[in-house]
């Protein structure tokens, strides 16, 4: 039995398509139009940006010391898995959050790997707010994780 559903190729073709229909618009526009629509376009972004801001306001942000501790062994748990899959890793802290990037030509997790690599991988995956997978323009593929250090906490909660 085979099955088989492009979704993604689906959805390509229909984002390409939605990209030429707003190319065309965007051409019969005249400046003062063009201007304005402009105009609008940051208008809706502020107030997206100040929606947010009031949002964030409403909660502390507290770094939680535990998270930050299973941070370091995620962090050696990765060391571990770019070493025997091989893949470049870089590793940063930013602010409220950490980042881990893998990448490499391929990935591959094969029968014969050793068990570390796919208990690791689960993990890393299972543990991790935000999953990112990228192709690079030189063919890589950049596994992005994120985790976050803090919990956010209602200032109602006083």
């Amino acid at each position: 039995m085979k099955i088989e559903k492009k979704f993604y190729t689906e959805e390509a073709a229909l984002w390409r398509s939605l990209e030429r229909e707003a190319d065309g618009l965007g051409m019969g526009m005249s400046l003062g139009e063009a201007e304005e629509d402009q105009l609008r376009l940051e208008r809706e972004a502020w107030q997206i940006e100040e929606k947010a801001e009031n949002e964030k306001k409403q909660n502390y942000q507290v770094i939680r010391q535990e998270k930050l501790d299973r941070f370091q062994v995620l962090t050696k748990m990765a060391l571990e898995f770019a070493e025997l899959a091989p893949m470049d890793i870089t590793v940063n802290t930013e602010n409220f959050f950490g980042r881990i990037d893998l990448s490499a030509d391929c990935l591959m997790i094969l029968p014969s790997s050793p068990d570390e690599m796919r208990t690791g991988l689960l993990t890393l995956f299972r543990e991790a707010e935000s999953i990112s997978i990228l192709r690079k323009d030189n063919d890589q593929i950049i596994v992005s994780l994120i985790y976050p250090f803090c919990t956010e906490i209602p200032r109602s909660a006083e």
